[in-house]
């Protein structure tokens, strides 16, 4: 909650006094898919990212007196070098489960991995004035997978 939560509510708190911030400012939070998806084993970590989306959606009520508009993107799981060691972890416990064989896990993500700079694309058009009367809103970035 700390991490996922916490700390992205004190910064925002922080970012609203008139010292820190301009009426018209944009804020976007990175939560994930996960906190839609509930999946098995990941309880703390869809829980911290579901509280971030609520507090997502009521600052946007919030922030609105100074036109601040807050948002948030969900994605699914991005090509990073973490996601891409867990994948081979992954894929080696398949094998060892099917007897050595081909075992292989069934990618949920049709369209594939999400590459980073697509995930930081969409948080610079919710910043941008392009995005001007988007608000409260979690942009769920699935890459094809089912929630």
């Amino acid at each position: 909650m700390t991490v996922n939560c916490f700390g992205f509510v004190e910064m925002v708190r922080n970012f609203y006094s008139k010292r820190f911030s301009a009426d018209g400012a944009s804020i976007v939070a990175v939560s994930s898919i996960a906190s839609v998806l509930n999946e098995t084993g990941m309880s703390a970590y869809c829980a911290s990212k579901s509280a971030l989306n609520s507090f997502v959606k009521t600052m946007s009520k919030e922030f609105v007196r100074r036109r601040i508009r807050v948002n948030a993107v969900l994605p699914a799981g991005a090509s990073t070098p973490m996601a891409e060691k867990k994948g081979t972890l992954l894929s080696g416990l398949a094998v060892a489960e099917a007897g050595g064989g081909n075992g292989s896990l069934q990618d949920p993500q049709l369209l594939g991995m999400i590459p980073p700079d697509i995930v930081a694309s969409q948080i610079a058009y919710l910043l941008s004035d392009q995005a001007g009367y988007i608000t409260g809103e979690l942009l769920t970035m699935g890459a094809g997978r089912s929630y």
